[in-house]
């Protein structure tokens, strides 16, 4: 009875080791639709790709990207990113054109020059007064101008016409200077005939001192 009890449980765990051994064969491949279909030499069921053509799809992707193509925007895609127009080559940039305000330049009131006593030199304040009338003529290219030279009576008749029309002269040439040019301007002298007040003082001489610029269209 030893015996055969002994027997019995080297043959349940001679079973159980048997039990646990992997098996020798090779497991079966979980092999989709299409390759079964083409190791049996059958073709594709229809809606099922088979192998190569589910690559061929991909490759022609990657090249089309390659080459430069795009692929059509997707309605939700068009929707986020709105396409922009197109730029043309070349075109500049067009900015607002802004209006600009063009002062208009008004004819001077200041018409006279004073001199010192027997002298032609412009004093230093007159040149503001000589830049307006400069700017005025060249708003109105057309426009001519008359310089009138005084003296006072103190001298001969023909020292007085001199000194006129030196300092008329001296009047014409700093408009020239201001880029009038010569033709638009007439200087003569009226010596001691035609004298701003009457006196025989130096307050009277002072006045009759002058240069007086008048415009020829009043």
């Amino acid at each position: 009875m030893l015996r055969y009890a002994v027997m019995g449980i080297v043959l349940t765990m001679t079973l159980a080791g048997c039990a646990s051994k992997p098996s020798k064969e090779a497991p079966i491949e979980n092999r989709g639709a299409a390759e079964l279909a083409n190791a049996a030499g059958l073709p594709p069921a229809p809606g099922v790709a088979s192998k190569g053509s589910v690559a061929e799809p991909v490759k022609a992707k990657k090249a089309a990207l390659e080459a430069g193509q795009t692929r059509p925007l997707r309605a939700d895609e068009m929707q986020a990113k709105p396409l922009e127009a197109p730029a043309v080559p070349g075109a500049a940039k067009t900015e607002p054109v802004k209006s600009a305000v063009v002062a208009e330049v008004v004819r001077p009131k200041a018409r006279t020059f004073q001199f010192a006593y027997d002298s032609a030199a412009l004093a230093a304040t007159d040149h503001a007064t000589l830049e307006a009338h400069g700017a005025f003529m060249k708003a109105q290219p057309k426009l001519e101008i008359l310089v009138q030279g005084h003296a006072d009576e103190r001298g001969s008749r023909e020292y007085n016409l001199a000194l006129g029309q030196r300092r008329a002269e001296s009047v014409k040439q700093a408009l020239g200077l201001l880029g009038i040019p010569d033709a638009r301007i007439e200087a003569v002298s009226l010596g001691s005939e035609k004298p701003a007040v009457e006196g025989h003082d130096e307050s009277a001489w002072k006045q009759n001192r002058r240069a007086v610029l008048i415009y020829k269209d009043e």
